[in-house]
């Protein structure tokens, strides 16, 4: 299923790279503890759309 990994590869970075600009726009009004748990969410997200298109 080479195609689908590909198009992961091509799809989550942008939602990282998203996601990284969304925690840094936040972190100047949340505390550590809600910046540590958006990480979480998009690394949990990451990983669902890798195992969702493999």
């Amino acid at each position: 299923m080479p195609f689908p990994i590909c198009t992961a590869a091509f799809v989550a970075p942008p939602f990282l790279l998203a996601g990284q600009l969304v925690v840094e726009q936040v972190g100047d009004l949340a505390s550590r503890a809600d910046q540590v748990i958006l990480h979480y969410l998009i690394q949990i997200l990451y990983e669902f759309i890798i195992l969702k298109t493999s």
